[in-house]
């Protein structure tokens, strides 16, 4: 995965493409997703895909609960596996279905 994409149409004087802030790529393979799949926003949340989602859809190519808190920690604070980095405290995090099978 990357943190941004590249712009489309033709290439930069120096034979190149601009970054894109809007877009970024990754790669998922095996663990039961399924091969050549484009999703973005128009996937099953009508949203962007925010690093939560991601981290979402790996757990759960693990077979992990992310929607698990574990209370019962050794230092007595408790863990969640997705925790909120995008800025936004009503993200619905949700695995990326549509890479499955």
């Amino acid at each position: 995965m990357g943190e941004f994409g590249r712009t489309t149409g033709d290439l930069t004087l120096g034979k190149g493409r601009d970054h894109h802030r809007f877009a970024l790529s990754g790669l998922f393979a095996r663990a039961g997703m399924l091969g050549g799949r484009v999703v973005s926003s128009g996937w099953a949340k009508k949203r962007s895909i925010y690093p939560e989602d991601v981290g979402a859809t790996i757990y759960s190519a693990l077979g992990i609960d992310w929607t698990k808190k574990i209370t019962n920690t050794p230092s007595g604070g408790a863990f969640q596996y997705i925790e909120f980095q995008s800025g936004t405290d009503f993200l619905d995090v949700s695995e990326i279905a549509e890479l499955f099978g």
